[in-house]
């Protein structure tokens, strides 16, 4: 009796650890399918906005304030000026990206960019295939999503036991100085 409870124990550690190790992927799974289907409010599910839209806003402003912080920027008066509108566009470029049509249009697409993209990649020509995508663990709680042989990425978050949430996106774009 002992044997078999300690087996029914074994199998049921094997179990809860394989699904936890693989809800990312069925979250994957589930975007995919949104996608596919180009339901924004599915997509939505498993998004985090405000934590994207920090992010996102962070990015952008220290790449954007880099060329102000150069020496020869020390004694120009529209330095100043040239952060306060920095700061006050990028509030609008990310509230316009980060909403469900435009994170669905990225995930669609494959790849995490800032630039303005127009249709979805049906007009491009040709059939699209699906981009391919490795998943690679960040610790318990923080998975990195990334297409396969290209820059770039979504970051997603444990949310609860099972689920993840989009929270970030490494942009190629942005690490360009």
């Amino acid at each position: 009796m002992k044997k078999q409870t300690g087996i029914a124990l074994a199998v049921t550690v094997v179990v809860a650890a394989a699904g936890l190790y693989a809800s990312p992927y069925w979250t994957l799974h589930s975007i995919a399918k949104a996608v596919e289907n180009k339901d924004a409010a599915a997509v939505a599910e498993h998004v985090d906005f405000p934590a994207l839209r920090e992010d996102l806003k962070g990015k952008l402003l220290l790449r954007m304030q880099g060329p102000l912080n150069q020496p020869e920027m020390a004694n120009n008066p529209f330095a100043g000026v040239g952060q306060m509108l920095a700061a006050g566009m990028v509030n609008q470029m990310v509230e316009v990206f980060v909403s469900p049509a435009g994170v669905m249009l990225m995930l669609e697409k494959g790849q995490p960019s800032m630039k303005p993209q127009i249709g979805g990649p049906e007009d491009a020509g040709g059939d699209q295939k699906r981009p391919r995508f490795k998943v690679r663990y960040n610790g318990w709680s923080k998975v990195y999503v990334h297409p396969e042989n290209q820059k770039g990425g979504f970051i997603f978050r444990r949310d609860g036991l099972l689920s993840w949430k989009l929270v970030a996106m490494d942009i190629p774009e942005l690490d360009r100085q």
